[in-house]
């Protein structure tokens, strides 16, 4: 059979830490079985597949070993099969963006359509939590963070313009956080921040600025994601399409998935949200654009 742990380190690299934890040379499931991560992992594929009634709690029984073998003859794995190719199987299936996503170039595109093309990849691929903000994809875009107490939304942006120069962060970029708020700030400092209630602002977004939703006190804001396209704009009218994660049917911010989106920020449908926007790389140019 494949040997899975030489097919993992050649195939996903270092950035994939996850498997190297859980794949082990010996492929027996009384070693895979012993550790809970393992499990717990193994069981947040399975719920990933649909099946939503699986618990996810590390702990191996009846239910899981019955999944398992569910699995194991759906993807004609073959009676030798292991927890390990199931592991594989799932994630090739259903987390191959992590190894295959392609990255850009950020730096020195001013239109920041990189971090942009890196969001909608993710869009396209399925990336969604375990619901409340846990699981795999939700870890990636926290750094290993999850639970209820990390919304990711921001993670999330933070991540997409990391992945698109490479994982390399340069001084022209905003810094990787989760915080919407030190987003905004940060921002302000590298003078990239657009005030977004008046016809000047709007003229200024471009597809792939951030998107950042105002609270209700001040200095606060609480959902980001990427405009993907500017709709309509006008003194009458400001809309825009926008592709955002950790965000909900209606807009709100605690949703499971990442979704693409019209939002009215003036005109018809506007529904009193208050939006601001960011450059998420600092050039020289952009800070021409936003003090302009």
């Amino acid at each position: 059979m494949l040997d899975l742990k030489d097919f993992y380190l050649e195939n996903y690299g270092r950035e994939l830490g996850e498997l190297h934890k859980i794949v082990h040379p010996t492929g027996l499931a009384t070693f895979f079985y012993r550790n809970k991560k393992n499990v717990r992992f193994l069981q947040e594929l399975i719920w990933l597949t649909g099946i939503r009634g699986i618990v996810i709690d590390g702990m191996i029984g009846p239910q899981t070993r019955g999944f398992v073998s569910e699995i194991i003859q759906r993807f004609g794995l073959g009676e030798e099969a292991t927890p390990y190719h199931v592991v594989f199987a799932l994630y090739a299936k259903y987390l191959d963006a992590f190894a295959y996503l392609p990255a850009g170039g950020l730096i020195g595109n001013s239109d920041c359509s990189s971090a942009l093309a890196v969001a909608l990849y993710y869009e396209g691929a399925g990336a969604r939590e375990i619901p409340p903000n846990t699981g795999p994809w939700a870890r990636r875009f926290m750094q290993g963070n999850e639970g209820a107490d990390f919304p990711w939304c921001t993670g999330f942006v933070s991540h997409c313009i990391l992945q698109s120069n490479n994982f390399v962060s340069l001084p022209e970029m905003l810094p990787y956080t989760v915080s919407t708020d030190q987003l905004a700030e940060s921002a302000k400092t590298r003078k990239v921040f657009i005030e977004g209630s008046s016809l000047k602002g709007w003229k200024k977004v471009t597809p792939g600025v951030i998107f950042l939703v105002r609270g209700k006190a001040e200095g606060d804001w609480i959902h980001s994601g990427f405009v993907k396209q500017v709709l309509r704009v006008g003194k009458a009218a400001f809309s825009f399409e926008t592709v955002e994660g950790n965000t909900s049917e209606k807009g709100g911010r605690e949703g499971v998935d990442i979704r693409v989106r019209a939002r009215v920020a003036y005109g018809t449908g506007y529904d009193k949200t208050c939006y601001d926007f960011v450059y998420p790389i600092a050039s020289d140019e952009n800070v021409r654009i936003c003090a302009g």
